[in-house]
């Protein structure tokens, strides 16, 4: 079945709060289409491919670069070669057919509601496929490049030096590409050159025996919190002795054994699994959170979470910091430090994955060594 739209916005918006997963392909987004399509596909898996031809807004892309790196459900590609035009939209629905529109509308208010557009709606399973298909070569590698503080802070250099964008010449359009995929190149760059050092410290000959101490401080720091017990008789005398996973400092100890009963509350929901782990490490770890106990700042909150789950969570302390900042890896702007954390646990996920270490617990004794090197 085939049919013409006039005005984009209202039958796609009708399609996207049914959909399952959806694949976007547009040359422009603006702050309304993001809104437009956040708020239409809250239930759906999101695939969306942007050019850099037209003047998307910077703060829309970085918009896009926090949800990818906050959320399970958002893949975002930037298509910074040839000149980008595309305006394709594809829905696929809980029953797993498709639809899909083919038209002149981007996403943005005009593209969907307030300029004359026109656009074809198909529920042609081979043309969707085939649609499929196309909007997977635009993703490719050498095609498209994946978003980057770096190339983030370049765009909107160029963004904002040039208030009508759209009117730059090819020569200048071509420049911007050029540097922004050596950006996105050297950050990635950074980023394998951590890898590189995860599974040399993963080939060690002392890896083992690290391994072992780590998983054994992991039992001691839950045997110290009665971890087993519901927290109910924690032992902090026992539990700050253990320096593995982040040495603590003696002078918080009393903070916490005065607040002892608040703090067994935030020991229950820091292993809480229902709860998001953003929010979880927010409320105890920032100031006025509602889990928020004096002497229990990162170090201490972090290593409880790593006992807790050794396999998601990771040691957060000021030599983790230094570490990650020496390889460059940087994080979103505009997140909170619950975020922060999540989207880092995230980040070691996958390069512990690529290096085969599945206990993040010796993380902690690689990171020390790292940060022993950079401090000198």
């Amino acid at each position: 079945m085939t049919q013409i739209i006039q005005q984009l916005g209202k039958d796609l918006k009708e399609d996207l709060k049914k959909a399952r997963e959806i694949w976007v392909a547009v040359a422009m987004v603006s702050n309304k289409g993001l809104e437009f399509l956040t708020k239409a596909a809250t239930d759906a898996k999101v695939n969306i491919v942007v050019g850099v031809d037209l003047p998307t807004p910077t703060d829309v892309l970085q918009e896009l670069f926090r949800l990818e790196k906050t959320s399970n459900t958002w893949k975002v590609w930037l298509k910074d070669k040839g000149y980008f035009h595309p305006k394709v939209y594809i829905v696929k629905f809980s029953n797993g057919k498709y639809a899909a529109y083919v038209g002149s509308g981007n996403l943005t208010g005009g593209g969907l509601q307030e300029h004359h557009e026109v656009a074809v709606r198909t529920t042609d399973q081979k043309a969707c496929a085939t649609l499929i298909n196309i909007f997977h070569e635009y993703c490719k590698p050498g095609e498209s490049i994946k978003l980057t503080p770096e190339w983030l802070e370049e765009y909107k250099a160029n963004f904002v030096l040039k208030s009508d964008w759209i009117r730059k010449s090819e020569s200048q359009n071509e420049e911007l590409k050029t540097s922004a995929r050596e950006l996105a190149k050297a950050s990635m760059d950074k980023e394998k050159d951590f890898i590189k050092e995860l599974k040399k410290f993963r080939k060690s000959a002392q890896y083992e025996e690290r391994r072992k101490t780590r998983l054994k401080a992991v039992k001691e720091i839950k045997q110290s919190l009665d971890y087993d017990n519901d927290f109910k008789n924690p032992d902090l005398n026992y539990f700050f002795s253990i320096d593995p996973l982040g040495k603590l400092r003696e002078i918080n100890k009393s903070h916490i054994i005065e607040k002892l009963k608040d703090f067994r509350k935030t020991l229950r929901m820091l292993v809480d699994e229902s709860i998001d782990l953003a929010e979880r490490y927010q409320s105890a770890v920032v100031k006025g959170g509602d889990y928020k106990i004096e002497g229990a700042a990162q170090a201490l909150i972090s290593k409880v979470l790593t006992a807790h789950d050794p396999h998601q969570y990771f040691v957060a302390n000021s030599r983790s910091d230094l570490v990650f900042k020496e390889f460059g890896i940087r994080l979103p702007k505009g997140l909170d430090e619950g975020q922060k954390y999540k989207v880092m646990a995230s980040f070691l996920r996958e390069a512990c994955d690529q290096a085969n270490i599945k206990n993040f617990a010796v993380l902690d004794d690689f990171i020390y060594d790292l940060s022993e090197r950079f401090k000198d």
